[in-house]
């Protein structure tokens, strides 16, 4: 049975998992919801995989008379037939969070692996902006996965992506001397850290996380601040709408497949010009043979590992569309057309170390990060030998806009 939701007057819709076989259990569905929303509307259904949807019953919330200035505000939702109005077919124990107590409550469902949705159903309509962090401040400021939760801990904390190895240039790291960081290329990104994503144990996957949105509080993906919390590869980015699943590919745990899912809407939209009939939850994931971004667990953290091909749909990919309209369907990690890509064996290697633990301590690569952080420069574009970094000591991070 799974539930729908629609906001007004946004019209934002949202849907939980479906529960199959069953007529009552927890749906777990958190949604970031403005307080000025005037009223929501809930629908149950009866679930077809292959048929539309039976109504059960419908019900309605309205915030501002129905729990005043209260913080936290539990209620019961009772749902009515479609058919005959009266009949009470369904209830829903409900609650209601803001202020104080949203951050906690967050963190609370975060621990249990549950995603709070901050993007509405069709991908569409939620709009984000970047908001600027201290740098030095990102422990406290930033929500990550905890110790005692249900994420495995290598990926508790706060990850430095150190794309141009600058934690290397002091010497090699002791655990493993001979890693080395490979191909010039770079991208201005900071961290990432799986505070506001879900984790899935059947699948061992983290799911939830976008490079360029997330939640008001937080946000997922962070990036250098290049002046008035401008970020021109956000900017660029922004648009290509990708989700990012964080799958563990062993048992062990020691090698996880960054997925790329792609949806198909969207994937007409971009590469043809056309309004495209799939529905927005229709996605295809993009195969590890073609861009198989990863990350291999090592001694000092994760080894971030890009490998593409094979070389002659490359080459087709490279010459069949623009390099806009690659990046808009494949997302982060192709390097399409980079020679150093090539001349490297078609794989690049970048450290992924954590900077702040899951108790939040910070670890010994905390002060590496700070330094890449506060070293401004004046470079007009940026390269691998050279960030663009117009305000050091601050990063910026997308979040939801009000809506």
């Amino acid at each position: 049975m799974p539930r729908h939701v629609v906001l007004h007057p946004s019209k934002f819709e949202y849907k939980s998992e479906v529960q199959y076989n069953q007529n009552k259990g927890n749906l777990n569905l958190y949604i970031y919801v403005p307080v000025t929303t005037s009223t929501i509307s809930i629908s149950l259904y009866d679930h077809h995989d292959w048929f539309s949807h039976d109504l059960v019953g419908k019900a309605t919330f309205n915030p501002q008379t129905d729990c005043g200035n209260e913080e936290i505000c539990a209620f019961r939702m009772r749902f009515h037939s479609s058919e005959t109005i009266v009949e009470e077919v369904a209830w829903v124990d409900t609650r209601w969070i803001k202020g104080t107590q949203l951050r906690p409550e967050v963190e609370a469902a975060n621990k249990r692996g549950i995603w709070v949705h901050y993007e509405e159903e069709s991908r569409e309509k939620s709009k984000y902006k970047l908001t600027s962090v201290k740098a030095d401040a990102v422990d406290k400021e930033l929500l990550f996965a905890k110790t005692g939760s249900v994420f495995p801990a290598s990926l508790h904390g706060l990850h430095w992506m150190d794309q141009r190895g600058t934690s290397l240039k002091n010497g090699p790291y002791p655990e493993e001397p001979q890693y080395r960081q490979t191909c010039s290329l770079a991208a201005d990104e900071v961290f990432l850290h799986f505070g506001e994503a879900a984790w899935n144990p059947a699948t061992k996957c983290v799911t939830g996380v976008r490079q360029f949105g997330g939640g008001p509080l937080s946000g997922h993906w962070s990036w250098l601040d290049q002046g008035g919390q401008t970020s021109d590869q956000w900017t660029a980015g922004e648009g290509w709408n990708m989700k990012y699943d964080f799958c563990f590919r062993d048992e062990a745990m020691t090698y996880v497949d960054v997925l790329i899912r792609v949806s198909l809407s969207r994937a007409v939209a971009d590469t043809l010009g056309l309004e495209s009939m799939f529905p927005p939850h229709v996605e295809v994931t993009v195969p590890v043979w073609l861009n198989n971004v990863g990350m291999k667990k090592t001694a000092f953290g994760w080894d971030r590992v890009t490998t593409i091909g094979p070389s002659w749909l490359r080459n087709l990919i490279r010459h069949a569309f623009k390099s806009s309209v690659v990046q808009a369907v494949f997302g982060m990690g192709t390097g399409l057309g980079a020679g150093d890509f090539l001349s490297d064996g078609l794989e690049c290697h970048y450290p992924l170390l954590q900077i702040v633990d899951g108790n939040g301590n910070r670890t010994k690569y905390f002060q590496d990060y700070l330094n890449y952080i506060n070293q401004g420069t004046t470079c007009e574009a940026s390269t691998f030998d050279c960030q663009k970094n117009r305000a050091p000591g601050t990063v910026v991070i997308g979040r939801l806009q009000k809506f």
